[in-house]
């Protein structure tokens, strides 16, 4: 093409983008023969129209790195614009370089006399238009402008799916940029400007941070500005003396765990169900084969003490069919503490968020330090949902959780021989605000594994966590109720109170001796006792529904 030809895209007002077409004309032409171009070019769209009632501006609009742009132009949305009046203007002097692509001419139609007729169909035509806008941006790739408080004003940008976006991926990409930011510990903390809402939002999961995402995106809001935080301390750094300052949970200064607001009416879910039954008898056989395998002395290690209680974690949840899942090395942020929980169990919500439960290990013998991760962990639990939700499909303003709801969690503390149980309540509209309460079980169930009772023991503990974990999955319908992007209905009614279970596991060396600690197994309470998951039969389940199984001193019956 020769040097003295100018290709110039065209766009008409009220157009998407992709609608745009080019013209091929001379540097020496006019804006006069430009007009009468674009006419040529499109006669159907300028039928009646005489060339010198359109008006002409030369504008840059922003490109759209997303394929397959769709954004409809108009006027009054562009900033940087020309209107080119003057038919007689040489188009060299409008353009004495090649323009940009960014470059434009927008042509605006003359202003049409308005009837209500046509004012009715105007306004049906743009409430469509904004219809596909929202359409077009509640889905696919969205890229923001990132900025790392607080030493940093740059931004660089990334490009996510709103669908599929998760927290690891911002802090990746944050990586790539500021190699110096890497930090395993970091917590990443959202920024918000005053057209979303003011203040810092720390995102709980990544359904938490999609939220905020799409929130952006439908917004427009391309600024995202984050900070990357640790917290003050990691859940094993806790002690029973600190978590007792912080929580004000007992009146010693220096508590024991016999101190503790005692937790009671635990009780031991019937195993008369054909899940019932299959769970406990993998769990046997799976304890069975590792107490045979692997040598007494060393049972206070780490990772045979986490291979036993993954068995009983792992037959307890698949009684609930796919409704609770087993997920090893979750993280878990809250305000007062940080980490990892060796297990979690959690519960997928209907919005996509996780209800969490969790497991942990510590050192030999060292429970009250195994007990104070997880009341902190339990409170964590909690307060990482409560956490402002956005608009539902109905319109209705965005909300914080109904705060009159007392939410619960329960814990279990153990090192697969000993074993503790916790409950936590936060209560909002007590006095106690969002103060989180705790009781503690006393020591009663231990599952001595060099005893010929260990079985009965192990279906014992078994029922019991099935029994905690049942009452988290009863309390499903009510975290929904909470978690519902839409405001609440009730009429003078509290929500059901939520509840999931946090789980800590507790490293010891145990050293097999039987209960009355006199160093002997005096066989007492032994005898005619051999119990095998095998062994369970329908004749089990007595007239009343409650499950004898072949010892004579313990029975398996709710209290609840």
């Amino acid at each position: 093409m020769a040097a003295n030809t100018l290709t110039l895209f065209c766009l008409i007002s009220g157009n998407s983008t992709s609608c745009a077409f080019p013209l091929h004309l001379s540097a020496g032409d006019t804006i006069g023969a430009l007009k009468k171009a674009i006419i040529g070019k499109n006669p159907g769209a300028f039928e009646d129209i005489d060339a010198k009632d359109l008006v002409f501006w030369r504008a840059t609009i922003p490109a759209n790195e997303n394929a397959g742009d769709e954004r409809v132009i108009k006027l009054d949305d562009l900033d940087d614009k020309t209107k080119l009046d003057n038919p007689r203007t040489c188009l060299a002097k409008l353009f004495p370089e090649t323009p940009d692509d960014n470059t434009y001419i927008v042509v605006e139609r003359p202003k049409a006399t308005s009837t209500p007729h046509t004012l009715e169909l105007k306004a049906k035509m743009e409430e469509l238009l904004m219809e596909i806008e929202d359409l077009r941006r509640a889905k696919g790739t969205f890229t923001l402008n990132v900025v790392v408080r607080p030493n940093r004003t740059e931004s660089f940008p990334w490009t996510t799916d709103t669908d599929t976006a998760t927290i690891s991926k911002l802090e990746k990409a944050i990586y790539a940029v500021y190699p110096d930011k890497e930090d395993d510990e970091a917590v990443l903390a959202v920024i918000h400007p005053r057209g979303i809402s003011e203040g810092t939002e720390y995102p709980s999961d990544d359904a938490h941070f999609r939220d905020i995402i799409q929130l952006y995106r439908r917004t427009n809001i391309k600024t995202f500005t984050v900070a990357l935080e640790t917290p003050t301390k990691k859940y094993t750094d806790f002690t029973l003396k600190e978590v007792n300052s912080l929580y004000g949970i007992s009146n010693m200064e220096t508590p024991t765990m016999s101190d503790l607001p005692p937790f009671t009416g635990i009780s031991t879910e019937p195993l008369h169900s054909k899940e019932h039954k299959e769970s406990l008898r993998r769990l046997l056989d799976e304890l069975d084969s590792r107490i045979r395998a692997i040598p007494s002395d060393t049972f206070a290690n780490e990772a045979t003490c986490s291979a036993y209680v993954c068995s009983f974690l792992t037959q307890a949840v698949l009684i609930f069919n796919g409704e609770l899942t087993l997920a090893p090395g979750r993280p878990l942020r809250g305000r007062h503490g940080h980490g990892k929980v060796d297990y979690a169990i959690e519960a997928l919500a209907k919005d996509g968020s996780r209800h969490v439960l969790g497991v942990t290990e510590v050192k030999h013998e060292e429970y009250r330090k195994g007990l104070a991760q997880n009341l902190v962990q339990l409170e964590s639990s909690l307060t990482a949902r409560k956490r402002k939700r956005s608009c539902d499909d109905n319109g209705d303003e965005e909300r914080e959780e109904d705060s009159s709801v007392p939410m619960r969690a329960y814990g279990i503390v153990t090192d697969a021989t000993f074993w503790f149980f916790v409950e936590c309540t936060i209560d909002p509209s007590q006095d106690s605000g969002d103060c989180p309460k705790f009781r503690i079980s006393r020591l009663d169930e231990i599952v001595n594994y060099k005893k010929s009772t260990w079985r009965e023991e192990a279906a014992s503990i078994l029922g019991q966590i099935v029994w905690l974990m049942r009452k988290m999955h009863s309390d499903i319908p009510g975290r929904e109720l909470q978690l519902k992007k839409q405001k609440f209905t009730t009429s003078g009614q509290s929500s059901p109170p939520t509840g999931n279970i946090l789980s800590e596991a507790v490293m010891d060396n145990h050293d097999g001796s039987d209960s009355d600690n006199d160093g002997s197994d005096d066989g007492s309470n032994d005898e005619d006792v051999e119990v095998h998951g095998t062994d369970l039969r329908d004749d089990d389940i007595e007239d009343d529904g409650q499950v004898y199984i072949d010892y004579p001193w313990r029975k398996f019956e709710s209290l609840a």
